[in-house]
């Protein structure tokens, strides 16, 4: 394991055992078995550890393709990539989800950006879908699935906002539905 990935492993441990705003960069230095320079070479402070948590997370789920094959139909696909994401923010948590929206507000990190390979397989399985007859809204692929990822990050805050008191996947759902005009035979 290369020492930058070391280090936001042992700060992601102790940011899930003791939460963000407790720990500090000398018990993640500790915890990494590295000094302070090491740290500062990596990452810039702190804050810098969690801002581009999205890139390992969505590469995990397009790198789940055999689960997206054998779903029934292409509602069912997209369902399991936005689901995945609503998974992985549950289990980040509402404390370091909040810390990256409070980040990125002072300075765009690129951490809410599209991300490539997700955006690609969330795309062609909208087109998919709308050539099977299964999506009814003939908008655009990529149209219907930024409006379902910024419909994400609007769910997301409010997630955060409620303190995780919020039905996420719930909502997540009726977004893919209501976006994409999915056939209620897919989901009734």
């Amino acid at each position: 394991m290369d020492t930058k990935a070391k280090i936001l492993e042992q700060a992601w441990n102790l940011y899930r055992r003791r939460g963000f705003s407790h720990v500090t960069v000398n018990e993640i230095c500790t915890a990494s078995e590295i000094t302070k320079p090491t740290f500062y070479n990596y990452f810039k402070n702190k804050e810098d550890t969690i801002t581009h948590i999205y890139d390992d997370i969505t590469e995990g789920i397009v790198g789940d393709v055999p689960q997206l094959i054998l779903a029934a139909n292409y509602y069912e696909q997209l369902r399991l990539c936005f689901q995945s994401l609503v998974k992985q923010s549950a289990d980040i948590g509402v404390e370091i989800i909040s810390q990256m929206f409070r980040i990125n507000l002072e300075d765009d990190l690129g951490s809410f950006d599209f991300r490539e390979r997700f955006s690609a397989v969330c795309i062609a399985i909208t087109q998919r879908g709308q050539e099977a007859g299964q999506f009814f809204n003939t908008g655009k692929p990529r149209d219907l699935y930024e409006a379902l990822c910024y419909a994400f990050s609007g769910y997301e805050v409010t997630w955060c906002i409620k303190n995780g008191d919020f039905d996420f996947e719930k909502e997540m759902d009726r977004a893919i539905q209501t976006i994409y005009m999915v056939d209620p035979k897919l989901y009734s």
